[in-house]
């Protein structure tokens, strides 16, 4: 996010979409998107699916 692959605001791709792409177990999808919604870097609706937030913290 910080490096701009995924612009603020924008919406992120689906878990099963996102481990494909990075070669990662969805479990492991699942956990990392736990990771950023703790750290207030994505924000999940549900139904919706993850957006990043749209002023990183410490920005």
């Amino acid at each position: 996010m910080r490096s701009g692959e995924f612009a603020p605001g924008s919406r992120l791709p689906g878990g099963m979409l996102l481990a494909q792409e990075y070669g990662v177990g969805s479990n492991t999808v699942r956990r990392a998107l736990d990771i950023l919604r703790e750290r207030k870097l994505v924000g999940t609706v549900r139904a919706r699916g993850s957006c990043v937030v749209e002023e990183l913290p410490g920005d």
